[in-house]
């Protein structure tokens, strides 16, 4: 998959929160491999039209010793911390807005992830908000959903959309 192709989901999660938990492991190097790449290629073209480095090898070994020393998560802290937010995030994700209702989707049949719609994801995410998104969202936590190419088992976990309350 090209970095940043945009008909599938980059990484695994969609929604505010799952999103966010997400960069988080991203920052720690725990997040999936496609989220990492995307970030350090955007990262070493910020690197380097900055100025800060002038070739991509320094670029992105200053960019993996940030993520591997912690410096990128502990960054992450400040900033979180400066705009009045709790940096603790960081740490234990757990402490971010959990969805109270988690509605998980079973594959029919065994076979191989041919492919994820973005669209589709996101409208049943969004199913059921008003127009300015008011506490009559009944989806607003978002889903997480299987890779493509990657093989599933009938009755697995295919996807999983998680709410902000029962429907």
């Amino acid at each position: 998959m090209p970095p940043g192709a945009m008909d599938r989901p980059l990484g695994r999660a969609c929604g505010n929160v799952l999103e966010t938990e997400e960069a988080i492991l991203a920052l720690r190097g725990e997040g999936p491999p496609d989220l990492l790449e995307v970030t350090y290629a955007l990262g070493v073209e910020m690197l380097i039209q900055g100025g800060i480095e002038k070739n991509t090898k320094k670029a992105r070994k200053k960019l993996e010793t940030a993520i591997e020393s912690g410096l990128a998560a502990e960054k992450f802290e400040q900033i979180i911390e400066a705009q009045g937010g709790n940096p603790k995030a960081v740490e234990d994700p757990s402490v971010l807005p959990q969805a109270q209702a988690v509605e998980v989707y079973a594959a029919r049949r065994t076979g191989v992830v041919q492919r994820v719609e973005p669209r589709t994801i996101g409208r049943a995410i969004f199913a059921n908000t008003d127009a300015i998104g008011s506490p009559a969202t009944r989806c607003s936590k978002g889903s997480r959903s299987r890779r493509c190419s990657r093989r599933i088992r009938r009755g697995s976990s295919s996807a999983s959309r998680r709410c902000s309350r029962r429907s």
